[in-house]
C-alpha cells in the first residue's frame, strides 16, 4: 500500500506535499472502468471537476455518486447532476437521507478500486482548488475497502437511487 499527503492551498505546499488538483485530474482522467464519488456538498463550483468527469463518462467509465441530502444541494449543481443522468446510462446518482438528520460527510473517490482520495474537500472549485484542504491518495488493499464501504452505504436503507 502506498499513501501520498495531498493538499490544497499554499500553505499547505512544500515538503513533500502534492497537489489535490493534479491528483484528482490524473485518476479521473485514467479512469479505465469505474468511479465512485461520496461526497457531502457539490456546489455550484464544481463544473471544473465536473468537465472532468465527462471524459471518462464519454469513454463508458461507470460513474456513481452518493450525496447527502440531494434536495439541499444548490439547484444549480442538481442541474449539472441532472444533465450527466440524461446524456449517460453509465451515470449513477444516489441520496442519502436519514431521518434523525445524520449526514454522510465523508469526501471520497474511488477509481477502478485501485486508488482513491480521501480527504476534506467537498466536491467545488474551493474545495479542490482554492480552501486549504488535507486529502490522502491510497493504492493497494485499504482502496477494495474503501469500495465496499461506498457499496455499504449505497444499499444502505436510508440511501435511494435518484432517477431524474
Amino acid at each position: 500500500m502506498e499513501i501520498k499527503i495531498l493538499a490544497t492551498g499554499l500553505g499547505w505546499m512544500g515538503s513533500g506535499v502534492e497537489s489535490i488538483k493534479a491528483n484528482l485530474e490524473e485518476l479521473i482522467q485514467n479512469a479505465k472502468y469505474e468511479i465512485m464519488i461520496g461526497a457531502y456538498n457539490i456546489s455550484t463550483g464544481a463544473s471544473d471537476v465536473f468537465e472532468l468527469i465527462d471524459v471518462p463518462l464519454s469513454r463508458g467509465v461507470d460513474v456513481r455518486i452518493l450525496v447527502n441530502q440531494y434536495q439541499n444541494h444548490h439547484p444549480a449543481a442538481q442541474d449539472m447532476l441532472r444533465s450527466f443522468y440524461r446524456k449517460y446510462l453509465n451515470f449513477m446518482l444516489y441520496d442519502f437521507t436519514h431521518p434523525d438528520g445524520y449526514d454522510l460527510h465523508a469526501k471520497m473517490i474511488v477509481v477502478d478500486r485501485e486508488r482513491a482520495i480521501i480527504g476534506s474537500s467537498n466536491i467545488s472549485r474551493r474545495g479542490f482548488f482554492n480552501n486549504h484542504e488535507l486529502a490522502v491518495l491510497l493504492t493497494g488493499q485499504e482502496v477494495k475497502k474503501v469500495a465496499s464501504a461506498f457499496e455499504k452505504l449505497v444499499t444502505h436503507q436510508h440511501t435511494k437511487k435518484i432517477d431524474l
